[in-house]
């Protein structure tokens, strides 16, 4: 499975991450920089202060990438039926 992970450096300074599952691999440089500064255009992301106004989440875009993503399930509790015993 293929994921995109945006980064965003948010107004004070930190790190912020939108990941998409099942995406275009196809969109290049270009269009994720589009994409992502459309995002920050529509001032979705913000989290309110004491004083009720919105801060946004996300400022600047940083990067964007493709990540491949391998699940090797190494535990799982899911067991196959059993029969319960007879009360």
């Amino acid at each position: 499975m293929k994921i995109l992970d945006l980064k965003f450096l948010t107004p004070n300074h930190t790190v912020r991450h939108l990941k998409f599952e099942n995406v275009n691999t196809e969109l290049d440089a270009t269009a994720l920089k589009d994409c992502m500064d459309q995002i920050i255009a529509l001032n979705v992301f913000q989290k309110v202060d004491d004083e009720g106004n919105g801060i946004p989440l996300l400022g600047t875009p940083v990067s964007a990438s493709y990540i491949d993503k391998t699940e090797n399930v190494v535990y799982s509790a899911a067991q196959p039926n059993v029969e319960e015993p007879a009360a």
